[in-house]
Parts: C-alpha cells; structure tokens; sequence
C-alpha cells in the first residue's frame, strides 16, 4: 500500500558505530566464495562466530574469574576429593593461583569438566571482571643462540612489508622462543599477532607459553564456546587482544591491525582440509 511506511516505529536502539566486517574480509569473502565456487553465505558461516551469525551484541563480555569459595576449608576439601585426583590437583591449583580465567586453567591442562564439578561441590566460584590485562609481561627469555639471532634479525628486517619465511629446526631447537622474540617486536610496536597450531591438543600447552609473555593473549578453536569464540573475535577487532593463539580456522578472524603471522607446524595434515 502507499501508506505502508506512513507510521513508522521508533528507533530504539543503535547496534553498531562501526561495520562488524571490514572491507578487507568482504574482499575474502568474495574471493572464496568465486574460488571454491560456494555460495556467499555459507562462506560468511565459516568466515563469522556463530555468535555473530545469530545477532550477538558486540559489547564485550566481562572476564570470568576463578577462585575457591571465600571461607572454603581448603584442607578438608582437598580430603574430600582424594577419590578425584585431578579436581584435587585443580584445587590446589586455585588456591595457590586465585583469580584465575578460564583460559588459563585450561592452558593448564586441566578441563571444563574438572571445573564444573568443582563448581557444582560449591568448592570454587566464578565472580566477573573488565580489567583488562597489561598488554606485555616483564618476563625476559632465555638468551638466544647464534641461529635463533640470525633467524630473529632477518624476519625483524621485513617486518611492515609482506614477506614468507621457513623456519626449518628439530623439536627443541628453539623456534618457539623465535617466534615469541618477533611477536614481542610486533606487541611492543602497537601491531598484533597470530599464532596457528595445528591441532586443538597443542592450544593449551602453547597457549600457556605465550600468555605468560603476553597477558593480552586470546584462544580460538573448537573447544570453546560460542561466547568464549564471540568475546576472543571481538578483543581481536578492537585491539585490546595482542596475540591470537588458535587452530586453523582462527585466520579468518578480524584484527584491528595485525603485523605478523606465524604458522607453526605449517606442514602438518591438520592444517589442510580435502573435501
């Protein structure tokens, strides 16, 4: 009808200032979608969260925090647990390490489940923050060898161009701390990095390692939730992520404005997929 539109309703609210994809993954997008000859839409499916496919806010959620339940007997609960070592180990972990984030537990190595049947025994609880970590932790590293250095000075003099490099070593002969060393350049700069493993078992350990260099360290991989894939994609956006640790879907993840990449294991299966 002509009329349709004669009495509009009210405005209520605002949902964003700025647009949830950059022209830069629109471009992606529409490379993909041409190249795997795939509609643009399920492109979008795997480019996005599903947080954001199913119309998530983009306010970011407060950080959980972990912590044993104030007042909580540490020693009998600890007794009451000597039939589940590893709830027992987790609580003595937090009670040594308070305030601990769900993350950092993980990167532990122990689990959600762990977790929760603490929770549910009401031995620990959660309580939510919104500080944010300190960008960079004051940690120095172990001093580098002769081909660390050379490895470190040669990517170092590329860095703000594009340009590939193979890191060729054995297990244990240093690459990681390579890589920490160049992401610290790029993190101390303002930039951000991504760092790619190949499999969700090595999240954790590596996870670990690298927040303990940089706080503002983030986690994507299938192991997550929603809400914990949607809070990590939205702390890369805004910048106040410095380093995302994740498996290989994690590359399509926005940055505000990322520096450098590094693929560790690059020839590993797990980071190619057939069908």
């Amino acid at each position: 009808p002509a009329d349709a539109h004669a009495d509009p309703k009210p405005l209520l609210a605002v949902m964003d200032t700025t647009p949830l994809v950059s022209a830069e993954l629109l471009s992606l997008a529409g490379w993909l979608s041409n190249y795997y000859h795939q509609p643009l839409g399920e492109v979008f499916a795997i480019l996005l969260p599903a947080a954001a496919r199913q119309g998530a806010s983009r306010r970011r959620t407060r950080t959980r925090i972990w912590s044993p339940l104030p007042g909580l007997d540490i020693a009998t609960a600890l007794q009451a647990l000597h039939r589940a070592p590893r709830q027992r180990a987790l609580l003595e972990f937090l009670s040594t390490q308070p305030l601990t984030t769900h993350g950092a537990i993980l990167a532990a190595g122990f689990t959600g489940p762990q977790l929760n049947a603490l929770a549910e025994r009401h031995f620990i609880h959660a309580t939510e923050v919104d500080t944010p970590p300190p960008p960079v932790a004051n940690i120095t590293g172990p001093m580098l060898g002769e081909e660390q250095a050379a490895a470190v000075r040669t990517v170092s003099a590329s860095l703000g161009t594009f340009q590939a490099f193979v890191l060729d070593g054995i297990t244990g002969s240093g690459k990681t701390e390579v890589y920490l060393r160049l992401i610290e350049q790029v993190v101390r700069s303002g930039g951000q990095a991504l760092l790619l493993v190949p499999e969700i078992g090595l999240t954790p350990q590596t996870l670990a390692r690298v927040q303990q260099r940089f706080p503002a360290t983030v986690a994507m991989h299938s192991g997550l939730s929603d809400s914990e894939r949607w809070s990590a994609w939205l702390a890369c956006q805004d910048g106040s992520a410095s380093v995302l640790v994740g498996t290989r879907s994690a590359v399509f993840t926005q940055f505000q404005d990322l520096r450098l990449i590094v693929v560790d294991e690059e020839h590993d299966a797990s980071f190619k997929q057939q069908d």
